[in-house]
């Protein structure tokens, strides 16, 4: 048996408790790359913020089939409202930790929320749905309005 054979079963296994050890949480080798990837690229913040919309637009399909919510746009709406939820937050997040890299990809996701909105949204949606998911987009635009003029103000205080 090979050495990288003995690590990966030494990583996805738990030791043995034994007299004087106690029980290892199991570690999968899937978290051992993802964090190796996250120290050589930091840039891999995408993969986490595919994985949070994926799952808040199964837990917003859950809920509008919970609360018996029959209207097709509901969905499609939503999924603009989370798009603009989780630029916001990213936007509060760079403005916090004053990274530009985060300023850049929530920017980013802030014009793919555009880009659905009015490609998408205002041709497609009727109604309600239609209004919320463009008065969604009008308050990112407006945290987006905030956040980078005090971006710029704190640059210039600086200079």
């Amino acid at each position: 048996m090979s050495t990288h054979a003995i690590r990966r079963i030494d990583t996805t296994m738990p030791a043995i408790a034994g007299r004087g050890q106690s029980l290892q949480p199991p570690r999968a080798p899937v978290l051992v790359a993802w964090r190796a990837a996250l120290a050589e690229r930091p840039d891999s913040s995408w993969c986490a913020i595919g994985a949070l919309f994926g799952g808040l637009r199964t837990a917003l399909w859950l809920a509008l089939g919970a609360c018996a919510i029959d209207v097709p746009d509901a969905f499609a709406a939503g999924q603009s409202v989370l798009l603009a939820c989780i630029a916001m937050a990213m936007l509060a997040v760079a403005w916090q930790r004053r990274e530009r890299a985060a300023l850049r990809d929530a920017i980013v996701v802030a014009a793919i929320t555009g880009a659905k909105v009015f490609a998408s949204d205002l041709v497609a949606l009727q109604g309600v749905p239609r209004v919320l998911s463009v008065f969604s987009f009008g308050v990112l635009a407006l945290v987006g309005s905030v956040v980078l003029s005090r971006w710029q103000s704190a640059a210039d205080s600086r200079n």
